[in-house]
């Protein structure tokens, strides 16, 4: 990374680690978790203030990343192996998270099928009823006309 002024280069630097938590699907609030940390404090980072050397150490504990990165934005954003590290360590959670949001997610889909099921029953049952009136009416009148004279039509006055 070229040397840039500090202000610049913590912002920088919360970018790159934006992009590396959402490639790892990290949450703020996620991060802030396993730092023992407000959202806030994680978002305020992320967005450039600029690191200490104890928060550093902390987050390069954490994630696997180099402290000295964090705190100048020269050289590696990752410690040899971290990748792994962090996905071995860290993401059964986030998986346990995903697996439990997609149950919730199925949940809903299911009851708003069966709402949807239980509405076009409900019609159905109506459309069942009108279309039985429609041929006792029908009937009825094709009676009234036989016995009128109509041979078997039924007039049309009385459809009207």
């Amino acid at each position: 990374m070229k040397k840039l002024e500090p202000v610049n280069q913590s912002v920088e630097i919360g970018k790159k680690l934006k992009e590396y938590f959402d490639k790892l699907g990290y949450t703020q609030q996620y991060v802030a978790d396993k730092l023992g940390v407000s959202q806030a404090a994680v978002s305020a980072l992320l967005n450039g203030k600029p690191f200490g050397k104890k928060l550093a150490n902390k987050w390069a504990e954490t994630f696997g990343l180099k402290p000295n990165w964090l705190l100048t934005g020269e050289g590696e954003m990752l410690k040899a192996n971290t990748t792994e590290t962090v996905i071995g360590g860290i993401t059964p959670a986030i998986i346990y998270d995903m697996f439990v949001k997609s149950g919730e997610r199925i949940a809903n889909a299911v009851e708003e099928i069966a709402n949807s099921n239980k509405t076009l029953a409900d019609t159905n049952a109506k459309l069942v009823d009108t279309n039985q009136k429609l041929v006792e009416r029908i009937l009825e009148l094709t009676e009234k006309g036989v016995a009128a004279g109509a041979k078997g039509a039924v007039p049309r006055a009385a459809l009207g």
